[in-house]
């Protein structure tokens, strides 16, 4: 009586054991299950979003490779501490003339005025826009005289997306720059074509 006893408890146990692990493998299916079904629906989520971006930037990034520049990630558009300066850090006669300028050898670091004559971009085929009203915010076009409009005569000044130089000074948002002197300290490169400059130290503006 004793034995059987004994084997029917251990009977008992061994089934209770046996319905307690098949219920708790249900739940682990039923939660991965779920988290499954999340972890898919997340998925088709996110690839139904579709980037948006800027497309004159988007040519912009594209164009300032083609002109030979090196633009890493952490490139802050030759800007100082990332936000650029304005002010009267030089003296006069170290200034060039634009047609000076032309003359400079590339990747010389100078300091250059002329008028802002004109905007160009390099996102609608290299266009360099001489009248109003001005569409573009990429770049300005220096000369040595007002109302220049041969690109033969003028430079292009960069100005980088998101910059307080662009505010300020690009030409779709501020018509009234045009025609004022400009004068910019930086390294004179191939932009948008031309003779022009990317790598920005140091720029005022006539007011």
């Amino acid at each position: 009586m004793g034995k059987e006893f004994f084997y029917y408890i251990c009977n008992i146990i061994s089934i209770k054991a046996h319905n307690l692990r098949n219920h708790i493998n249900q739940e682990n299916m039923k939660q991965a299950t779920i988290i499954s079904i999340l972890s898919m629906l997340l998925a088709v989520f996110t690839a139904c979003e579709k980037p948006v971006y800027d497309e004159e930037e988007d040519k912009e990034k594209t164009e300032n490779k083609s002109d030979g520049a090196s633009h890493d990630k952490n490139d802050n558009g030759g800007w100082i501490n990332g936000e650029g300066n304005k002010g009267n850090d030089w003296q006069d006669g170290d200034t060039i003339s634009v047609s000076q300028f032309m003359e400079t050898e590339n990747d010389k670091i100078v300091l250059v005025r002329g008028y802002i004559v004109g905007s160009a971009t390099g996102a609608k085929g290299y266009d360099y826009n001489f009248t109003k009203p001005f569409k573009y915010e990429t770049a300005l076009l220096l000369a040595d005289k007002q109302g220049e409009d041969d690109k033969a005569k003028v430079i292009s000044i960069q100005l980088k997306s998101r910059s307080a130089m662009r505010e300020e000074l690009n030409l779709a948002q501020n018509p009234e720059n045009y025609g004022k002197l400009l004068t910019v300290y930086g390294m004179k490169t191939t932009y948008l074509k031309i003779p022009g400059i990317k790598e920005i130290y140091f720029y005022d503006i006539e007011e």
